[in-house]
């Protein structure tokens, strides 16, 4: 193994996690041939960014599936549990709490559907604002699916799943880019449209 290659340290992290994996590489300067270099040198990271948007859409699905799984559970549970003598699923704004979170699944389910639909048809770069909209509305949705306090305190025991999957949808508000970065993407397209 030459030097060059011996310093460069690879670690995975390893996570339980059914839904979502964390990876760590750390690269130090490490020559390339030239016959590998693609399109030249200096636009590596504009090609990594171009492969963000479609590459990370998927992260939107995941999250669906997220929602998706902690609605049947949070149904389930409010068919099951009794409080103050009645099923939870009897009692007060409960019904109207859980019909809003299908109501956001499904409409983060579309936009998911469209910002992919575009992608295939018009490409990464017409797609963006629609991908942006998504990566904004999944993580969001997902999160206010999960916070129907319907188990109590299971929500936070590391006994269920719950507060796992709680945990990463909240951390991809953040790798999956800020919701500010998004926000600006959307907004200037949206002035770019009037002409402002």
């Amino acid at each position: 193994m030459s030097s060059a290659s011996s310093e460069m340290f690879h670690r995975c992290v390893p996570n339980t996690s059914l839904y979502f994996n964390d990876a760590e590489i750390q690269r130090r300067p490490y020559p390339v041939l030239a016959k590998n270099i693609l399109l030249g040198e200096g636009p590596g990271f504009k090609i990594a960014q171009g492969r963000l948007g479609p590459g990370r859409l998927h992260h939107c699905m995941r999250l669906i599936g997220v929602a998706e799984h902690n609605t049947q559970l949070m149904v389930q549970r409010a068919l099951q549990r009794r409080a103050f003598g009645k099923r939870i699923v009897d009692q007060g704004s409960i019904l109207s709490d859980m019909a809003k979170c299908r109501v956001e699944l499904e409409s983060t389910r579309l936009l998911v559907l469209e910002a992919a639909d575009q992608l295939d048809r018009l490409g990464n770069k017409m797609a963006r604002g629609t991908i942006a909209m998504a990566k904004v509305m999944a993580p969001n949705m997902a999160l206010k699916v999960m916070a129907m306090q319907v188990r109590g305190t299971a929500e936070l025991s590391s006994d269920t799943v719950l507060a796992h999957l709680y945990a990463t949808s909240r951390k991809l508000r953040i790798v999956d880019g800020l919701n500010e970065v998004h926000l600006g993407t959307i907004v200037k397209l949206e002035l770019r449209k009037a002409k402002l």
